[in-house]
């Protein structure tokens, strides 16, 4: 038989791990995400109001983004796309490739100075990306972000010294890590990944560009 004593011990513990348990909830509601002031993502065209929507997920610095990005290009610039097609594209840093987030910073820069220029930059570093990955071995964090700034500046015509100051904006900080976790919201886990009508299409990561307009075509109608 429990004590008088033994209760109220009980009780006083359990209601402290009921505190504790409340308070880490909140803790861990302050870091999920928040609502940002703007659409996420980099429209690069079309809208939401589109026929067909595509939010594509792409690493700057992820080989499989680099040899998708050429044949995707083409797909969404043909004309019977045109005015039908609505794209976006969201960075979303992989953890395993480092500095990785420091190109998605760079491009948050990039897309409050001259929006018009991202896509050059993103076909830059797709480009030069090992420059990023075994180029970049034994780099320090200002040199990293020099080398970035060096390549915003030949892609876009951006002087590096914007692009280095747009390191220091708290702002633009904020986007591209808004950016990933809207990724993991999503349940993004890998690179290129493509939502299109806001489903998860997993094969089109996989898709030629015979299969993208056979998959677009059915959907068009």
């Amino acid at each position: 038989m429990i004590s008088i004593a033994n209760y109220q011990f009980y009780c006083s513990q359990l209601v402290s791990r009921m505190i504790i348990l409340l308070l880490l909830t909140a803790l861990s509601l302050s870091y999920a995400l928040q609502t940002p002031e703007r659409q996420l993502g980099h429209l690069l065209m079309g809208n939401r109001t589109s026929d067909v929507f595509i939010d594509a997920f792409f690493d700057n610095i992820c080989s499989d983004c680099a040899a998708d990005w050429p044949m995707f290009s083409k797909v969404i610039s043909q004309d019977y796309l045109k005015n039908r097609l609505g794209v976006a594209v969201h960075i979303f840093p992989l953890p395993y490739h480092h500095n990785s987030f420091f190109a998605a910073w760079a491009g948050e820069t990039i897309m409050h100075t001259n929006t018009s220029k991202y896509t050059n930059y993103m076909t830059y570093i797709f480009q030069h990306y090992d420059d990023f990955i075994t180029g970049a071995v034994g780099l320090t964090e200002p040199q990293v972000k020099q080398k970035y700034a060096i390549a915003a500046e030949t892609s876009t015509g951006i002087k590096a010294q914007v692009i280095l100051n747009g390191y220091r904006n708290i702002q633009f900080d904020t986007r591209a890590r808004q950016a990933w976790k809207y990724a993991c919201y999503r349940d993004v886990s890998g690179t290129p990944t493509f939502f299109v009508n806001d489903v998860a299409v997993p094969e089109a990561s996989g898709f030629d560009m015979e299969q993208w307009n056979s998959f677009l075509g059915k959907i068009l109608g």
